[in-house]
Formats: structure tokens, sequence, C-alpha cells
């Protein structure tokens, strides 16, 4: 897919939407991702044209339930996340 979208000149800024970027915050959200998300979507959406703000984080926040976590202490972990069907974490 990647040496397609080279070949064709999709570069990011043609697929790095508003959209796309609430996607991947929901998916931060939903994992008890880091809290440096914030600052690299910020960067991302700025570098793309997309205007995002803080209140869009909190508004993805809030529809939003958490079902992983990388804490060792929690009940629900991002493997298990994974193994019921989510995406994997790195």
């Amino acid at each position: 897919m990647l040496v397609n979208a080279i070949d064709k000149q999709v570069l990011p800024r043609k697929i790095v939407t508003r959209k796309s970027i609430e996607n991947a915050i929901a998916l931060v959200m939903a994992t008890g991702g880091s809290t440096n998300a914030v600052l690299h979507y910020l960067a991302i959406a700025h570098t793309a044209g997309v205007k995002w703000t803080l209140d869009d984080f909190e508004r993805v926040r809030r529809r939003c339930r958490c079902c992983a976590t990388s804490s060792l202490r929690a009940s629900t972990l991002a493997v298990d996340f994974h193994k019921a069907g989510g995406v994997r974490r790195f």
C-alpha cells in the first residue's frame, strides 16, 4: 500500500483529515494512550492544515470509554483489547 501511495503521489496531507485525526484520538482514548498524544496530534493537525483544538480532544474523550490500558495494575490490559478484536498495541 505504501509503495502504491508513493507511486500515486498520495501525500499525508491528502489523507490526514479532521475525521482521521478524530478516529486516531478515539483509539488513543479507548486504549488509555499517552498524554503525549495531545501534543503529537496537535502538531499533525497543524502540519496537515486541519483545525484541531484542546476542546476537540475533550469532545472525543467524552464519547469514548477506556477499554484497555498499559498499566500493569489495571484489570483490562491493552493485550486483552487486542485479543478481543481491537488493534494491536506496539
